[in-house]
């Protein structure tokens, strides 16, 4: 009889080194001999793990003699944990830093986790030691431990970070005792209450102007005076003043349980103010969404730059664990200013009308209602914007309508084909041919699958064989709009055997040296780009996939096969060449000009030499003369090159330093 037991294997938990780890101690309690090993191992697997070892030792079964335990356990550990490149990982260790309102114990814990895959040798605890002492941005706590000198072990170093981190805390408590935060307004007038270091609240020097809320004058001399409010249509105030207007509250639990107003940083002007709804005139503005079958509530907040939840909704609702999120990019605070840490970000699927998206949404800690931000509201339509499209194009130049209704073929339904030429996917021929079973897939997107499999044999991209030697299971992606994308798992399979063309990718930089000079910018897009590549018939062999249906065979170029970019990028480019200010990267085309004629020449060239391609356009993803175009995180426009404000606004918020320290 078992003493012990164990779970069954689960990824999104446990690391598949770790969960062998435990097993081994659970084989070594219960005296299991080391024969039953392979036995008892494979009926702690889940059906989806036991099938996906079934297919990594085809062509030999699970019950082959030379697969025994040691083997298995080797198998799944360099699919689940490939060991990665020392280089990358102690490039992450390196920049780790701690995280604000992040734990120190907590932090070291995760600088360990790091240094696994660093390859440091006898000097790991040096490395953590110094990546603590540079990462954990405290002044008390570095100026502490610098002075210890080189003698300073990791031991002695985790010892005086962990008691100065309690002492500071121990501080802070009895600081909020002794002379509590208490900030109180009056309905009246814009006095404000304030402690005094004798405990008394006395006046606050600053005064407010009634009327409309500015600093820099007295009511008095308000130029508002002859303003009509908008709330209660009375004259001498705005409405943002208005004393009719009731407070509204959101709130959000902190990690007591305490109930503090949720308020989001973020960049507006060049400055950061704290966005918090003071006055309430009717009940909140909701928005109801669907997110994995269930219907969530959301209360618009434009103040807001970011969507969130609170934990116990996510936990409510079931939603998946949250990634943990960069501190850099993103703060929030209570009413009162202190941080409000962040639990991590989730991307979901958003359903919203006709539409599904996914979105990034924050998870914070405690209750409260959850907020739609302003990435959300811009990203289900809810906020206006004015896209240069195919059809609404205007522009003073009359030759453009004619130049845009003789390509109009273009964007006609269906698929292109590139004329004359044919890819061909070189593989190693002494490598034995590879053959994946088919995996199980969701009943909910059985139906979804099959009928994509159909549109694709229709339109001639997919070939129904009965036989085949090479074979890659398919792994099905959702689209924003609940269609199916079908792609094949060639990792396993071709990929492993081509031998990938050396064909130069463009950098960032040679896309936007080409577009300098341009005063207005026009995009393509090319439709399911590399389906519109006809493979040769060798090449047709390997990318068969392998579904619920039975095989099909890649009559064009698939996505996933490894040397499809190079190959693409090749063809564009001799396509394209010669014609000026144009510049080609994968699937999207962009065009420029010194001026609109010269513009409209380069681009009715383009689109001349497409159509002559026999290649198909997007028309909801083609754009035309815009004054600026948003490429790699860039804005392109007449003036230059720009960041966008959404990369950049971590380093914008961040405060401006006021002494030595903080510099």
């Amino acid at each position: 009889m078992s003493l012990f037991t164990i779970e069954k294997f689960d990824e999104t938990t446990e690391s598949w080194e770790r969960y062998t780890e435990r097993l081994e101690y659970i084989f070594e309690a219960n005296n299991i001999d080391q024969n039953k090993k392979k036995a008892i191992f494979l009926t702690l697997l889940t059906p989806t793990v036991y099938n996906l070892l079934y297919d990594l030792c085809i062509p030999k079964k699970l019950s082959d003699v030379e697969n025994t335990y040691p083997v298995l356990v080797s198998k799944l550990k360099n699919h689940f944990n490939p060991t990665p490149s020392a280089i990358v990982e102690r490039s992450k260790f390196s920049n780790r830093a701690r995280r604000p309102g992040e734990k120190i114990s907590i932090y070291i814990a995760e600088l360990k986790k790091m240094a696994e895959y660093c390859k440091f040798g006898s000097t790991i605890d040096e490395a953590i030691r110094d990546r603590l002492i540079a990462g954990i941005e405290d002044d008390n706590i570095q100026r502490k431990l610098l002075g210890e000198g080189d003698s300073l072990t990791l031991h002695r170093a985790i010892e005086i970070a962990l008691a100065l981190e309690a002492a500071a805390q121990d501080v802070k408590d009895l600081q909020s005792q002794r002379n509590p935060e208490v900030v109180m307004k009056i309905k009246q007038g814009n006095w404000r209450l304030k402690p005094s270091t004798t405990g008394k609240f006395t006046r606050s020097e600053s005064y407010t102007c009634i009327r409309c809320g500015s600093k820099d004058h007295k009511q008095d001399k308000c130029p508002h005076l002859k303003a009509k409010c908008f709330n209660c249509g009375k004259i001498g105030h705005l409405g943002r003043s208005c004393l009719k207007r009731k407070p509204q509250r959101n709130y959000t639990a902190n990690k007591d349980g305490n109930k503090v107003h949720a308020i989001a940083e973020t960049e507006i002007s060049s400055q950061i103010f704290k966005i918090v709804n003071l006055w309430r005139t009717t009940d909140p503005i909701k928005i109801e969404v669907q997110i994995n079958d269930k219907i969530l509530s959301f209360e618009y907040d434009t103040g807001s730059a970011y969507s969130l939840i609170s934990e116990s909704t996510r936990r409510f609702f079931r939603l998946p664990n949250p990634c943990p999120a960069d501190p850099l990019r993103v703060k929030l605070a209570t009413y009162s200013g202190q941080p409000l840490p962040v639990l991590g970000t989730l991307d979901v699927p958003v359903q919203y009308q006709n539409s599904t998206q996914t979105l990034p949404l924050m998870v914070v800690g405690g209750e409260g209602p959850s907020l739609c931000g302003r990435n959300w509201m811009e990203a289900l339509g809810i906020l206006p914007t004015q896209p240069y499209k195919v059809d609404m194009i205007k522009v003073t130049d009359n030759n453009l309508p004619t130049q845009l209704h003789r390509f109009r073929d273009l964007f006609s339904p269906g698929y292109g084909v590139f004329k004359g030429v044919r890819a061909r996917l070189l593989v190693d021929p002494e490598v034995k041919p590879r053959f994946f079973k088919s995996r199980p897939i969701p009943y909910a997107l059985k139906e979804k699958i099959s009928r994509e499999l159909d549109r694709l044999v229709k339109a001639g991209i997919l070939k129904p064989v009965r036989h085949a030697e090479w074979a890659a299971p398919i792994v099905p992606v959702l689209k924003s709009d609940q269609t199916i994308r079908i792609c094949g798992d060639f990792k396993i399979t071709a990929n492993q055997s081509l031998k990938v063309d050396q064909y130069p990718l463009h950098k960032a930089e040679d896309i936007f040296a080409a577009l300098a000079g341009g005063e207005k910018f026009s995009k393509i897009d090319l439709r399911d780009a590399y389906n519109q590549l006809e493979l040769d018939d060798e090449s047709q062999l390997y990318t068969v996939i392998n579904t619920h249906q039975g095989l099909y065979k890649y009559t064009r170029l698939p996505f996933g096969i490894s040397s499809a970019p190079a190959l693409f990028q090749k063809q564009m480019d001799i396509l394209l060449k010669g014609i000026p200010m144009v510049f080609c990267a994968l699937d999207d085309i962009l065009i420029t000009g010194k001026n609109d004629q010269d513009h409209l020449k380069n681009l009715e060239c383009v689109l001349q030499r497409i159509q002559e391609a026999g290649l198909k356009l997007r028309k909801d993803k083609c754009s035309f003369l815009a004054p600026s175009l948003e490429y790699l995180g860039h804005k392109i426009a007449k003036d230059g090159l720009q960041p966008l404000p959404s990369k950049v606004e971590a380093i914008q918020a961040a405060p401006s330093p006021t002494n030595l320290t903080e510099l």
